[in-house]
């Protein structure tokens, strides 16, 4: 089961070993300590903080993901290296001479105009490397639509911008590529996600599952309501709906499986569960620190306001799984199939003090404002 996972994730993304493995590892590791660093010690401008972060991720987004989208794993091509390359160093551009573009105001040299037209066009091919062809076209038709707005019926027309308005407004402000979703990543989200891969890395998946089906795993249904209770553990500590489905799927699908899930009703079920790990608290996904931004509240308040949804959520699709297994004679799992829940706890038990320091550092932050706005 781990192979064919392993299979249906890669075919969308370049194998990497030897070499390339070794400087995708080194790049990450450095984004990394970079991040941390700037947190903790860093006096970085917003252009230098979200220009380096998206140096990092453009970097790794060529090598990992394939020029076609349907072609099977391989290792990357001498045109990954240009582009990832190329990608970067348009983004240290504007690290390195944030200071001349914040003196100039807004106006534009000639090198703002080459690195501009290039960072625009790799961010369009990194978009439909990662995401598909339809956002691309549609980003695509909109910059598009900057250019040629002269040119439009009379209820789209406008007067049209000069490349430079367009290099002005999506490079070399924050307003475009450095806008607020890489703000947003490069402040908070890359923070939690590294939490949540240490503590992932660390065995907290495994736990996570085993508890889940220590807890579950001998009522009707018991394998499905395991991914169930195990993907809500896992959304704890990882908002990433894939990162889920690759860490607790591997155990529950052949598990569902086994017990007479059919293999479209076993993957539905860890699918629907993983993806509700976005919204449980205290590590949710991007969309959650989107909020935040936009209404301009902490993150803090956008987490405690997720419990009750995210509660509601796994409850009815624990319900859900229930009844569904009742319906189709789900036979239940044997006890000697099943891990022991003193002996998980006593082994990586200790695997819970993170999460609970992030819950307790939460706790304290809405006490605290809450102090001061009495006051």
């Amino acid at each position: 089961m781990e192979e064919n996972i392993s299979n249906s994730i890669t075919i969308t993304r370049n194998k990497l070993y030897g070499i390339s493995a070794t400087i995708v590892m080194v790049v990450a590791l450095f984004g990394a300590i970079y991040h941390l660093y700037n947190v903790g010690f860093g006096a970085q401008s917003e252009l230098q903080l979200r220009s380096m972060h998206w140096a990092f991720i453009s970097f790794i987004a060529y090598l990992t993901y394939p020029i076609r989208l349907s072609s099977k794993a391989r290792k990357p091509s001498f045109f990954d290296w240009i582009l990832a390359l190329t990608s970067s160093a348009s983004s240290l551009y504007i690290y390195f001479t944030w200071m001349d573009i914040a003196e100039r105001m807004g106006f534009t040299v000639p090198s703002d105009i080459v690195f501009g037209v290039i960072e625009i066009l790799l961010t369009l091919e990194i978009c439909r490397r990662v995401v598909g062809l339809p956002l691309m076209i549609l980003a695509a038709i909109f910059l598009i639509y900057g250019f040629a707005g002269s040119y439009m019926p009379l209820i789209f027309a406008h007067k049209g911008y000069g490349i430079d308005a367009i290099v002005r407004v999506l490079y070399i402000s924050t307003d475009g590529i450095f806008g607020l979703p890489i703000a947003i990543s490069a402040s908070y989200v890359i923070l939690f996600i590294l939490f949540g891969s240490f503590l992932q890395a660390s065995g907290g998946g495994k736990f996570f599952t085993d508890v889940a089906f220590a807890l579950v795993g001998r009522s009707i249904g018991g394998p499905a309501k395991a991914a169930v209770v195990s993907s809500g553990f896992m959304g704890t500590m990882s908002g990433a709906a894939v990162a889920n489905v690759v860490t607790t799927g591997t155990f529950t699908i052949p598990l569902m499986k086994k017990t007479g899930y059919p293999s479209y009703m076993a993957g539905a079920i860890e699918a629907v569960a993983s993806t509700g790990g976005q919204f449980v608290p205290p590590v949710m996904g991007a969309a959650a620190f989107m909020i935040a931004q936009i209404i301009n509240v902490p993150y803090r308040t956008v987490a405690l306001a997720a419990i009750i949804p995210s509660l509601l959520y796994y409850s009815y699709l624990y319900l859900c799984v229930h009844l569904e297994a009742k319906k189709a004679g789900i036979q239940r799992l044997n006890k000697e199939e099943l891990p022991s829940f003193r002996e998980t706890f006593k082994e990586r038990g200790h695997l819970l003090i993170p999460l609970f320091v992030l819950i307790y550092c939460i706790l304290v932050a809405i006490l605290q404002e809450d102090r001061f706005s009495g006051a």
